[in-house]
């Protein structure tokens, strides 16, 4: 629990300070894992953006009939909400593992 609340607390850069690191290498770690985490939290965001706003529009990039023909599970817009929240997932999963380690 506490490596998830580290994580969310660092990658969204609320920051309270109640759990931080303690040696000069894992600040340098966590400083590195704050800009990367930011860069991939802010193109996620971006791309859940894109999305809305392409159904709002009733822009259809691609159809299942497409997607069907070039045996894809899924289309691109789908692939690319697919990606973000893989990347979302995956800056998480190293903000845990920094803190547990």
């Amino acid at each position: 629990v506490d490596s998830m609340y580290f994580a969310v607390v660092t990658v969204t850069t609320v920051g309270y300070g109640d759990l931080k690191p303690q040696t000069g290498a894992a600040k340098l770690a966590i400083a590195f894992y704050i800009i990367l985490g930011l860069a991939l939290i802010a193109s996620a965001l971006a791309v859940v953006g894109e999305y809305i706003m392409d159904k709002l529009d009733g822009d259809e990039s691609e159809t299942e009939a497409d997607s069907k023909a070039k045996n894809r599970w899924l289309t691109a817009p789908q692939q690319k909400l697919a990606f973000s929240a893989l990347s979302i997932l995956i800056i998480f999963t190293i903000g845990l593992l920094f803190f547990i380690f």
